[in-house]
């Protein structure tokens, strides 16, 4: 596929909907190559020379940096027998833009995407610590999410739940307790053998090291997991 913002070859898409001679399409829009994109939401409406747009709230998000919320606007634009889709990025809401106080949330959170942890034998692993921009000075409550797995990880990339959370007032850290993927062998075969008690050791020392570190409502902490993040 092509990008329709650069030109360049790109197998990154956004998928919109557009109603065409009262039949639903899907249309698979590229986006820029170095980004992946989670849509949150849509709003359509018709601009005054007939053209239909679309305004689509979407995550962004890559390997390096953080998700911000951005904004794109796919307008389908008919000529003769085809349909020209045209593809804006129109702005992007990120901890340092200042909008109106509608859109104070989105930007309020920061990230620490590699936090590590040494425990007490010398043990390091790692985690990513989201919390809300403006609550240094306020004890904030604290959910510690651990993955699934237990050989997977927690990345950076956007989720509704965590956003959600951080909206609320929550510290989030998720932890990637050894075992992980995407460290070294040893940290990922260290687990086999010690399941019950290395993971929950790992759970556990990172909850005692937040709180050391952040400014935590000691009575509001809460650890969250699914599959074997459950069972930790």
């Amino acid at each position: 596929m092509i990008n329709v913002l650069s030109g360049e070859k790109n197998a990154n898409t956004l998928a919109v909907a557009h109603k065409l001679n009262e039949k639903w399409n899907l249309y698979q829009i590229d986006t820029p190559e170095e980004y992946n994109y989670n849509l949150l939401s849509v709003k359509n409406y018709f601009e005054s020379n007939g053209n239909i747009s679309h305004l689509c709230v979407c995550a962004e998000s890559n390997l390096i940096s953080p998700w911000a919320i951005v904004m794109f606007r796919v307008t389908f634009v008919p000529q003769n027998i085809k349909l020209v889709v045209i593809v804006e990025k129109i702005y992007i809401f990120t901890k340092n833009v200042n909008m109106n106080q509608e859109l104070n949330m989105i930007q309020n959170y920061y990230f620490d995407k590699n936090r590590q942890i040494t425990d007490q034998k010398n043990s390091v692993f790692s985690g990513i610590l989201v919390r809300p921009l403006d609550r240094e000075k306020t004890k904030s409550p604290l959910i510690v999410i651990s993955h699934g797995g237990p050989h997977s990880i927690s990345t950076i990339e956007f989720q509704r739940l965590i956003y959600l959370l951080i909206c609320k007032g929550f510290i989030v850290y998720l932890v990637n307790y050894r075992g992980s993927i995407g460290f070294d062998q040893v940290n990922l075969t260290s687990i086999l053998g010690n399941i019950g008690r290395q993971d929950v050791d790992d759970v556990h020392f990172s909850v005692i090291s937040v709180c050391k570190n952040e400014n935590i409502n000691f009575d509001n902490i809460h650890c969250l997991g699914g599959s074997h993040g459950g069972f930790i």
